[in-house]
């Protein structure tokens, strides 16, 4: 008899569709929003960016306590609640008559929504339900993030012109509430033993007497060297102050300041509006295939050695935009940035799960978001205000290549456990 698909991969196609919908609604989605807004409420530029802030603060400050919360109550129980918070806050920003009324919806219940739908929530769940193919896993599901830019931006913006962009984002609110809690309530389930499975789909059986690898399987969690120690001490070791810098340096401020200024730096170049934007849907395109091929590399060879290739991809991305005059050049280094930047989450994902107990995951996970939202609210900003300084890039990217060069060597100071 053929075994039935392992439940587990319809967690992995659940968590894709959550991060496509608290991702992909909230920051790729917030350009297309702040631009039907701005010419219904005019403002500066820099006034209509307060609600992306807003949220990714707001990020910043919930991560931890979202860690701290999935490691110790069924996480069904914090992702309906996080999708009722987004729904809703899509559905008051339609009746929004000031600007302030936005950065209010954006904090409040976008920012809450963003979190518990976020990366957080789904590689801690999938941590649990997969050992071996753990990264695959996380890989897949993160392309969840560009589905959701991809699929449903062109929808949201067809709306607006159909119609409103009030009515746009009611609308989206409206199956937003619906939709998401319903189905996180019915198949979220914490863990594979509360279906009487073992992860990776193992026959219970087998499971119970082999040991298996990589970190994460019994055997190992029980002889894990971080097993029972208290959260406050694991904050102040070494490896977590270079997965808190790492997690804010590639994924936070560098990753997130190309997004926000690549269509600008092809623009300076005397490039037109569409080519720059070709730029942007590139990267994300890019990262759809790199996110799991990063995760299913991360299955198979040191974890350490994959996250220096991929820091070093970013710097090399890093260099040729700080030299880039042609739009070739910044195709090649979009390339370059959008593998980076595609890989990042999932092998963010395992080399917590490699460093750490799964008794603690969420906790770390949630803390070192602390800096990836953290860096993604600052790195844009910084980014801008050099250019106005310095009147080019240049200079920009030059210290991101320093900073990504010197996270490559204390990627090399990691102590991960012997398998």
């Amino acid at each position: 008899m053929k075994r039935p698909v392992f439940y587990g991969w319809l967690l992995v196609a659940l968590t894709l569709f959550l991060q496509s919908v608290g991702v992909g609604t909230t920051l790729y989605m917030y350009s297309v929003i702040a631009a039907a807004i701005g010419s219904d409420m005019p403002s500066a530029r820099s006034v209509l960016m307060l609600g992306s802030t807003a949220m990714l603060v707001v990020g910043a400050l919930l991560s931890p306590v979202l860690g701290r919360l999935l490691d110790h109550y069924p996480m069904k129980w914090i992702i309906v609640p996080g999708g009722v918070s987004l729904g809703v806050g899509f559905i008051l920003l339609g009746f929004s008559t000031e600007i302030w009324h936005v950065v209010v919806c954006y904090m409040l219940f976008m920012g809450v929504g963003l979190t518990a739908l976020g990366s957080v929530p789904a590689s801690t769940l999938l941590a649990r339900w997969f050992v071996r193919y753990r990264g695959l896993a996380i890989g897949i599901s993160a392309l969840g993030t560009q589905f959701g830019g991809f699929a449903y931006t062109p929808l949201l913006a067809g709306l607006i012109e159909a119609q409103d962009w009030r009515v746009a984002v009611t609308v989206m609110g409206t199956i937003i509430v619906v939709v998401v809690p319903l189905v996180a309530y019915i198949w979220v389930v914490d863990k594979p033993s509360d279906r009487n499975l073992a992860p990776d789909g193992d026959p219970i059986e087998e499971a119970a007497k082999a040991p298996r690898t990589p970190a994460g399987s019994n055997p190992e969690q029980a002889a894990h060297p971080d097993a029972g120690v208290p959260f406050y001490k694991l904050i102040s070791q070494r490896n977590f102050i270079i997965l808190f810098i790492f997690a804010g340096t590639l994924g936070g401020v560098v990753h997130n300041a190309v997004i926000a200024n690549l269509s600008l730096l092809a623009t300076d170049l005397g490039e037109t509006v569409r080519r720059g934007a070709f730029l942007v849907s590139l990267l994300a395109f890019v990262g759809l295939f790199t996110s799991p091929l990063t995760g299913w590399l991360g299955d198979r060879i040191n974890v350490k050695i994959v996250a220096s290739a991929l820091t070093l991809l970013m710097a090399a991305a890093a260099l040729l935009y700080s030299i880039a005059d042609s739009y070739v050049v910044l195709l090649v280094a979009t390339l370059l940035q959008g593998m980076a930047g595609g890989g990042f989450f999932p092998l963010w994902a395992l080399l917590v799960a490699r460093l750490y107990h799964l008794s603690v995951y969420g906790q770390v996970m949630g803390t070192t978001a602390v800096a990836a939202f953290g860096g993604a609210a600052i790195g844009p900003v910084f980014a801008g205000w050099l250019h106005d300084v310095t009147g080019s890039y240049r200079i920009v990217f030059l210290i991101f290549l320093g900073a990504l060069l010197a996270v490559t060597f204390l990627i090399s100071r990691l102590q991960t456990p012997a398998r």
